[in-house]
């Protein structure tokens, strides 16, 4: 047999079989390697916020004003309207058939106080009904909602907030000029029930300057400003178990209203132990007051109580004194302690490439990969900063009187973007490595 010829076929066969591997490991590495059987999702800014819950007990310096009757009284000031000292703030009459011109004179009080929240802030422009609608759609919802909780209290007073949204938006679209007519009648019966009156009358003034309230819960002289300042745990499990008690002065006068004398007041509240660590005492953080039509102050952390860990209890002091805001001693609120704002990335996502932190994205049928600053984890998925270093310092060098064009142009082919918003982060896909194309 020619041994050449022999050569020759092997030499075929050999070809052959090579360029049958090639052909293998090519369909090999373009199933596998160039797969488009990937699965994304789009960076969207979720937002992250860590809140505490409760119900908390308010402290502040009152004290009483007096009267030696107590059959009627006659407010001449709003309720937590600032008063001088010295100011008449009420009108006490000594008959007992008074009861019911009482009642009425506390009705007419509360209509002439919603018809002087219906008046339109100066400067309010009288076509635009967007703000007052949204504040009607709130405070109805609320009413609503107190209703199906059994709050009725909270929903008088979150009707009496509707009806002067409502009026406003009369006289926003021109239905009613003002509601002087309707003021001047009640005045006027006012002023008729408050002469007919009989018996003994005295006139209650000021006896300091401060902020009047109308309201009295016997727990005045126990929640000062100065329990809330050496308060302890101790002191806080005594103060919330204690009775109301109204005290009379010694010359046996009847209390009819008390006297805030500072705008500084504090709130206490039992949180969550782990919570404690996440409040800065000095800091400032925001609460809401749910029931007192979602009021938002700024809160200032004085202090927080703790003991081995198993609870804890928070002070807060506030400066603010909104009109019509309701001080009932206990009351909920929510406080903000910290929120977190960025990209939602699944942690399966994540990859660190050349020592970056970071994830796969597709551009177009490009696979790029981003760097991310992680800051925060949460239940299976981090929050990532949205905010990218690399513009900060492209802005940088644009101001700058010298030409580093190139030089950035080089130094960007070197350093990996940053996530941003709506890009393509790859959760799924095998053998992935940066500027892989799809076909």
């Amino acid at each position: 047999m020619d041994t050449k010829y022999l050569k020759k076929v092997g030499l075929y066969v050999l070809s052959a079989v090579l360029a049958l591997a090639f052909i293998v490991y090519l369909v090999f590495h373009l199933a596998n390697g160039f797969t488009t059987d990937i699965t994304t999702i789009a960076a969207e800014i979720q937002s992250k916020k860590s809140v505490i819950y409760g119900d908390c007990y308010i402290f502040r310096d009152e004290h009483y004003l007096y009267s030696s009757y107590s059959g009627a009284v006659a407010y001449l000031t709003s309720d937590g309207g600032k008063v001088s000292i010295g100011q008449e703030v009420a009108q006490t009459f000594s008959d007992s058939s008074g009861y019911s011109a009482r009642e009425e004179l506390t009705s007419i009080e509360e209509k002439l106080a919603v018809l002087e929240d219906s008046e339109l802030p100066k400067g309010a422009a009288k076509s635009d009904t967007d703000a007052v609608d949204k504040r009607i759609s709130s405070y109805y919802h609320l009413i609503l909602q107190n209703i199906s909780e059994g709050k009725y209290s909270h929903a008088m007073q979150s009707m009496n907030a509707l009806l002067a949204q409502m009026n406003r938006r009369q006289i926003i679209i021109g239905e009613k000029n003002d509601f002087s007519s309707v003021r001047t009648s009640l005045e006027s019966r006012k002023a008729s029930l408050t002469s007919n009156l009989s018996g003994r009358s005295e006139t209650v003034f000021s006896d300091t300057s401060g902020y009047f309230f109308f309201g009295i819960d016997g727990y005045e002289s126990l929640f000062t400003a100065n329990a809330a300042e050496e308060l302890t745990l101790s002191s806080f499990d005594n103060l919330t178990s204690q009775s109301p008690s109204l005290q009379s002065n010694p010359e046996g006068r009847y209390p009819i209203g008390k006297i805030a004398t500072d705008h500084k007041w504090y709130i206490a509240l039992e949180i969550e132990a782990d919570k404690a660590d996440e409040i800065t005492v000095g800091k400032k953080y925001s609460g809401v007051f749910p029931y007192n039509y979602e009021t938002e102050l700024v809160l200032t952390s004085e202090k927080v109580l703790t003991d081995t860990g198993e609870r804890a209890v928070a002070v807060f002091s506030c400066s603010e004194m909104p009109s019509g805001f309701s001080y009932q001693r206990s009351q909920a609120v929510e406080i903000v302690l910290s929120e977190s704002k960025g990209f939602r990335v699944p942690k399966t996502a994540v990859r660190i490439i050349d020592g970056y932190e970071g994830v796969y994205t597709l551009y177009g049928s490009t696979v790029v990969f981003k760097r991310i600053d992680i800051l925060l984890e949460v239940e299976g998925h981090y929050i990532v900063s949205c905010d990218d270093p690399l513009k900060t310092e492209k802005v940088t060098e644009t101001d700058s009187t010298v030409d580093t064009s190139a030089e950035s142009t080089q130094e960007e082919e070197k350093v990996f973007g940053y996530l941003s918003l709506y890009d393509r982060i790859i959760v799924s896909g095998k053998g992935l490595e940066n500027g892989m194309v799809f076909y």
